[in-house]
């Protein structure tokens, strides 16, 4: 009688099928790994290298105002800051005030001398 069942692969047979899969799986992930870093940069110890302007104020003060958005472009003479003057007007009531009363003091001091000679 012949036999019916199904012969059975010896495992000596399947290894180097099954090395070949391995190995074709590891060469796609590897070519796929390889053409995605082609295109893409990464890196744990990384600096950032640009064109920075650092905004100097000329007066300092506190801010009323800011006229822009985040990394909006802005243009030459663009108003990105309104600072709050009240400071600054006070300090400018003080030295009128001041200025006056040097010219007070000025003309009285000329009267003083008019009325002394």
């Amino acid at each position: 009688m012949e036999s019916t069942a199904k012969k059975k692969t010896s495992p000596k047979k399947m290894v180097p099928f099954i090395l070949g899969f391995v190995l074709l799986t590891a060469l796609g992930f590897g070519i796929k790994e390889y053409l995605y870093f082609q295109k893409h940069i990464d890196t744990d110890d990384a600096q950032i290298d640009g064109d920075l302007i650092p905004v100097i104020s000329r007066a300092g003060g506190y801010v009323e105002k800011i006229n822009f958005q985040e990394n909006e472009k802005v243009t030459k003479g663009q108003v990105l800051v309104t600072l709050d003057d009240r400071d600054y007007r006070v300090r400018v009531e003080e030295a009128e005030a001041a200025l006056l009363a040097a010219k007070t003091n000025v003309k009285v001091t000329k009267a003083s001398v008019i009325s002394a000679s």
